[in-house]
């Protein structure tokens, strides 16, 4: 699909501007906590878990040169495709405030989710919810789940999206349906959701850790990850956790089959799950820094993969090595990318957030391309 975007003129302001931007990009970055307060400090600094918090660039987030307002802030946080030419994202709208009392706090107010379709090569506006949406997961085309912000849940069926009361009020940030119709969906203070195909109800996790990521295998296999290395395993009824010999926190993760899976996460750290056991993995690049954040991983089949970080990092994975792939797309400084889904090997697309809201990026053929 041609747009502006991925014209000539485009990539080549892309460069013009890529040396006054990538170091100021990499470094001054705010820190958004999406479910304490809503308050951060524009002069911390700090990097935590993006499934904890929204990484924006601080240019975002500028003083306005108008009122003490400026105009919503939007991201993607998760998306969902079946085929090249169908498929799901979910985001959220933020209201930015600065604080009277304090100019290094900003106040960043939840104001909507809002759910997108591609279809007919175009990304079009679908739907909303009440709060912003931070995952989605389907048992079929035809009927999924999307989770968020103080237990948020929309349910799609019937060609509709549906806004379903929750059993919890703790941010959600995982979900992830089986085809017979039941599911999970993990979230704040170790909190575990299961859909029975009727109704969800709350589980005991074992934890008050956050859990930022979880995929199931069968009703019977399933793995949640999150904060300090946390490492959740799900058989025989029950979840349990699992000795992790990484304490960084975890971000992602997916599995190829019943014995084979990965987990990413902070430290640029690299988990492969296979013969039973959870084994750090190196890649063959050298990191920006020890404390790059692996924020997503899509594995599309057991032979090859991609991991999008922080600092500009993107890996793919072939011949059982994870290697740089970021170095052949300049214009990914401008962008921070939170959720991958490939329909097949060589197609699929990545959501996110850029200078200018809302962000994609689409994979077709061996090449990744900036489309909005």
């Amino acid at each position: 699909m041609k747009t502006f975007f991925t014209s000539g003129l485009f990539k080549y302001l892309c460069f013009a501007l890529l040396a006054c931007t990538i170091l100021w990009t990499r470094f001054f970055l705010v820190t958004v906590n999406v479910h304490s307060g809503y308050v951060f400090n524009q002069q911390s600094n700090k990097h935590y878990s993006p499934s904890q918090c929204v990484l924006l660039p601080s240019s975002l987030l500028s003083n306005p040169p108008y009122g003490n307002v400026s105009p919503p802030l939007s991201s993607l946080y998760g998306v969902k495709m079946f085929s090249a030419d169908n498929g799901w994202a979910v985001g959220g709208i933020f209201a930015r405030r600065d604080d009277p009392g304090d100019k290094d706090l900003v106040h960043l107010d939840p104001e909507s989710g809002n759910i997108l379709q591609y279809s007919n090569n175009s990304w079009h506006d679908s739907d909303s919810a009440p709060l912003p949406l931070f995952a989605l997961s389907f048992s079929s085309p035809q009927d999924g789940w999307a989770v968020g912000c103080h237990g948020t849940l929309m349910h799609y069926s019937n060609q509709k999206w549906q806004s379903i009361q929750s059993p919890t009020t703790a941010t959600l940030y995982s979900v992830a349906m089986l085809p017979d119709g039941s599911g999970w969906a993990a979230g704040t203070d170790g909190v575990l959701l299961h859909y029975d195909g009727q109704n969800w109800q709350q589980v005991a996790s074992g934890t008050t850790k956050v859990l930022h990521s979880i995929a199931m295998w069968s009703d019977d296999e399933g793995w949640a990850v999150g904060e300090e290395g946390m490492i959740l395993h799900y058989q025989s009824g029950s979840w349990q956790e699992v000795v992790n010999s990484s304490s960084a926190t975890l971000n992602a993760v997916t599995l190829s089959s019943a014995n084979e899976g990965w987990a990413v996460g902070e430290q640029g750290t690299i988990l492969h799950y296979r013969d039973g056991s959870w084994q750090l993995v190196k890649s063959e690049i050298t990191f920006h820094s020890s404390y790059v954040n692996l924020l997503t991983i899509a594995m599309p089949d057991i032979r090859q993969g991609w991991i999008i970080g922080e600092e500009q990092t993107l890996l793919t994975y072939q011949n059982e090595v994870w290697t740089d792939f970021a170095s052949k797309l300049p214009w990914i400084s401008l962008a921070r990318f939170y959720s991958m889904s490939l329909s097949s090997g060589d197609e699929g697309w990545a959501v996110g957030v850029s200078y200018g809201g809302a962000f994609v990026g689409h994979y077709h053929h061996g090449k990744w391309d900036m489309v909005q």
